[in-house]
């Protein structure tokens, strides 16, 4: 997998391993800013054949960096912000198809960021991903597409990625 650099304050410690037969590149990043892409396949692409990109917001930088890697592996361009303001900033700048979104997060929380992205594209799904069950019955996270709780198994996560984007298209 080959990251492409958008910011130059990112910092990669990167190692060599084996994975089915295949050499790559494992990466443990150390991130300042965390904002960068991930160039996958075509496979996920839209309607019009350009990579779905999905901004993932997690306070978490361990976190984003295994959503970045496994939705890159997904075939997903992966842009990632640190909080809500970072992530309404990050919106306006690269227009995702769908976002991830943390609640629990300084600055700006998850529901205050819900409600600004929403306010800014309302049919833009987004799929809350928290460690916090308490918050599944609050309204305020009614807007979202799907609420996943964390994990470090990310199948029902990409599971809700899928669905959500499939039910987009349908929509349209």
């Amino acid at each position: 997998m080959r990251d492409e650099l958008i910011q130059d304050q990112l910092r990669v410690s990167r190692g060599i391993g084996k994975r089915e037969g295949e050499i790559f590149l494992a990466h443990v990043a150390i991130l300042e800013d965390p904002y960068f892409i991930s160039k996958g396949s075509k496979e996920k692409g839209n309607e019009e054949g350009a990579m779905v990109k999905i901004l993932c917001v997690d306070d978490d930088l361990s976190l984003l960096s295994l959503y970045q890697e496994e939705l890159s592996e997904e075939g997903y361009e992966v842009i990632v912000a640190r909080n809500g303001k970072e992530a309404l900033e990050k919106y306006d700048q690269e227009s995702p198809h769908l976002v991830v979104l943390d609640i629990r997060m300084p600055s700006m929380d998850g529901l205050e960021t819900l409600n600004a992205l929403l306010g800014r594209k309302r049919q833009l799904p987004v799929i809350l991903n928290t460690a916090y069950s308490t918050y599944r019955d609050n309204f305020m996270t009614w807007g979202a597409e799907a609420y996943v709780l964390k994990s470090s198994d990310l199948t029902e996560l990409k599971e809700k990625i899928r669905e959500a984007l499939a039910s987009r298209r349908k929509k349209k």
